[in-house]
């Protein structure tokens, strides 16, 4: 007589075991995904604004370079032209509390630009223009440097940036 062959099988406790640590696997390597794809849009995001920010100090500053006078607030800095064959008379960058604004004349008439809006996703926290003086040897104050400081707001991230011009300097003591 034949003694029944036993077969080995998985018992449904085996199975069962297997599937909830599957399924607590699989919801670990979501949640790490999911978090990964928030970090990169928030990422993106503060790049974003990030370079909008060089860029508007980039264009401040080469106005600052090619502008015959110059003018400052704490939150404004105006840029006089004199004499250009093109008609620009000024350039003027204005922080009223919740825009940035670029105005510009061109031969008598003024157009104001919103550089970064409050409806934008970036939020402008503050916008600080710092002018240092020098003075020629006849005791005549002049623009030896800008240093203009965007604060910015992303999200719940705040960062800032800030960079300096110096005025050309085509006169000669």
């Amino acid at each position: 007589m034949k003694t029944p062959r036993r077969h080995s099988a998985f018992t449904l406790v085996e199975v069962l075991l297997s599937l909830a640590l599957t399924c607590l696997l699989l919801a670990s390597v979501a949640a790490a995904i999911k978090s990964s794809l928030f970090s990169y849009a928030e990422n993106e995001d503060i790049s974003d604004a990030m370079q909008v920010a060089r860029s508007i100090l980039h264009n401040m500053g080469n106005e600052v370079r090619v502008g015959d006078t110059l003018a400052s607030a704490s939150h404004q800095l105006t840029i006089n032209y004199i004499g250009r064959a093109d008609l620009l008379q000024q350039v003027q960058y204005d922080y009223d509390g919740n825009s940035l604004w670029y105005r510009r004349t061109v031969n008598g008439a003024q157009a104001s630009y919103s550089l970064i809006d409050p409806n934008d996703t970036v939020r402008i926290r503050s916008f600080d223009v710092i002018r240092e003086l020098g003075y020629d040897p006849n005791g005549v104050s002049f623009t030896k440097s800008v240093t203009t400081r965007l604060a910015m707001r992303v999200g719940n991230k705040d960062f800032a940036v800030t960079a300096s011009a110096d005025p050309r300097r085509n006169q000669s003591y």
